[in-house]
Parts: structure tokens; sequence; C-alpha cells
């Protein structure tokens, strides 16, 4: 939020850009915290999550610390300085990765003392599904990231060519479910997730129908959600049954 109002990219969405999913958090936008508040927030939370971190270091199994450090750098790069991860275009791929592979990969090898490659995929296939949301919520920010020097790839690709990128990308992450089904037949529960694929369809054919009105972009942004869920619930439910 700091950063974003910074840059003056929260300023310049204009309110028929504005979606429930998109064109920033606004808290500063509209008053409701001070800069100086989201400031004293941030060090609260980092600091409970650095807390959290090194305790399961300390006492359940330390080679989750690079795991931790990574995540830790992606989260605060994403928008700080020197990075900006998010205005040089590679904030989607800070995103695929903290919001699949780190996560479960850090949770499970906690708790089992390993991390398989059945679990790596399925976690991968969540996380490109994570990026997949954040992709179709730049669409309607395009006008005000582009003014504002926010360089993410639907910015660097133009709509047209980021419309197509944004199908390929729920593609992607659907069909790593069937890859993990052949390659690994104990684990092949994980199918379930599948059940995200009419979600995902109807997301992609809004987007490439209408990429550039915000309007009709709003249920392809909640069906978007809608297959994230559905694919960590039915990926999850079946990867626990198997």
């Amino acid at each position: 939020d700091i950063f974003d109002y910074r840059s003056g990219t929260d300023l310049a969405v204009t309110p028929e850009n504005r979606s429930p999913f998109s064109g920033g958090k606004r808290v500063l936008v509209e008053g409701l915290l001070s800069e100086a508040q989201a400031w004293q927030l941030a060090r609260v939370f980092y600091g409970i999550a650095v807390v959290c971190g090194l305790l399961i270091v300390i006492y359940r199994d330390w080679r989750v610390l690079p795991l931790a450090l990574l995540g830790l750098a992606l989260a605060w790069f994403y928008h700080a300085g020197p990075l900006k991860l998010s205005y040089r275009g590679y904030g989607e791929i800070a995103v695929a990765l903290c919001y699949g592979p780190l996560i479960a990969s850090g949770t499970y090898l906690v708790q089992t003392g390993e991390v398989t490659g059945d679990l790596f995929l399925t976690s991968l296939a969540l996380g490109l599904m994570v990026a997949g949301f954040l992709w179709i919520n730049e669409f309607p920010d395009y006008l005000a990231d582009k003014s504002c020097g926010k360089r993410n790839l639907v910015v660097r690709m133009g709509t047209n060519r980021a419309k197509y990128a944004f199908v390929s990308l729920l593609l992607a992450s659907l069909s790593l479910l069937p890859v993990v089904g052949l390659r690994y037949p104990e684990a092949r529960g994980v199918l379930w997730g599948l059940v995200a694929l009419p979600p995902a369809l109807f997301a992609g054919y809004r987007v490439v129908r209408d990429p550039r009105d915000t309007a009709k972009l709003i249920p392809a942004q909640a069906a978007t959600l809608l297959a994230i869920l559905a694919l960590a619930v039915g990926a999850g439910l079946g990867y626990l049954w198997a």
C-alpha cells in the first residue's frame, strides 16, 4: 500500500476502473490509515512472522530456514527497493513461488521432514493459479500502472497479448495435475483439483473478449478466485485421501 501510494499508482486508478478485487486496498488513498500507521502495522506483522519462523527453525526443522528467508525477501522486495519486483515484471513470478511451492513445501517439510516431487508440482499448480489472479487484477489497473511506471507483465506485454498469456497461465496450472497423477500414481487424488477447470475457462473467455472493460472483468476476477479455491480444496482433499 505504501509503495503503490507513493508511486501514484493507487491514486491514478479511476472510479470506473475500480473493482472489488483490484485497484489497491485504498486505505491510504481514502485516509483510513496514515503512512505512519501503515508502517507500524507492517513492522508488527513482519516481526510476528520472524518470531514464528525462528521458533519453527529452532524447535522443529532448521532446513526450513532458506525457504523462510526467501519468502521474507520476496515479500519485502515485491514492492520495496532496490528490486521492486512488481514494478519490473517479476512480481507474478514471486507470487507464483510464494503462494505455491514456498508455503506448501515449508509446511510439508516441518510436518514430514521431506519435500516430495508430487507435493512440489501440485503446489506449483496452485501458485500459478494464484499468479493468474494477480494477472487478471492487473487489467483494470493497466492505465494507472502504465502511467506511473509500474511495468508489470500486463503493462509490458500490452492487454492484447497479456489476455492470451492469462489463459495460458491458467491452463498451465491445471495441466500440472494430470502430470502429477501420471508420474505419481499414489498421488492421483490431486486430479480432483480439476474441478477448477469450469471457472478457469469462464475467466479466460471473459478476459479474451473484454480485457479493457472493468465491469465485464469483475465476474472473471471472481471466477479466477473461485478457481483458486476449487483447485486448493479439490487437490488438497484428494492429496490427503491418496
